[in-house]
């Protein structure tokens, strides 16, 4: 494979490298590339030991979307970080938790605070009770009995 599948070179599988970087990725978009970028994420690469490296089945890997290459593997401390700048500047932008994830209750609070009343059915499989759960038993409070 490319450079040091063994473990010599820059580590197993496609390795993106930023473009300001001084280090050398495999993962490059010419149309010569592409077959053996394409065989590196659908079938992974043999190796002499009999592992199958970079991609052993289950959800294909998105070169795309690797954090830059940093350095090199290292005998003695497993990675050593050649290219530092890379960590520093050039890092993956990240997205702020809260607004990854989509929260349909907070978007239904919103369309009652803004007038727009959800569309609800008439006649509910359980009808709800108008009275207070103050009155009610912890355990029914908490799973929602009646």
């Amino acid at each position: 494979m490319d450079h040091g599948a063994d473990g010599t070179g820059f580590g197993i599988g496609l390795n993106r490298t930023h473009p300001l970087s001084k280090l050398r990725g495999n993962l490059r978009r010419n149309p010569s590339e592409i077959p053996r970028v394409l065989n590196m994420m659908i079938q992974g690469v043999w190796h002499k030991s009999g592992n199958k490296l970079y991609f052993r089945g289950g959800k294909p890997p998105n070169p795309s979307t690797h954090p830059y290459l940093t350095g090199e593997p290292c005998p003695v401390y497993g990675w050593k970080v050649t290219d530092p700048g890379v960590i520093r500047e050039f890092n993956l932008p990240q997205l702020e938790k809260n607004k990854t994830t989509y929260k349909p209750y907070v978007a239904l609070q919103e369309r009652k605070i803004m007038g727009m009343q959800a569309p609800m059915k008439e006649h509910s499989a359980v009808p709800t009770s108008a009275e207070s759960t103050d009155s009610k038993p912890l355990m029914k409070r908490l799973f929602f009995w009646k």
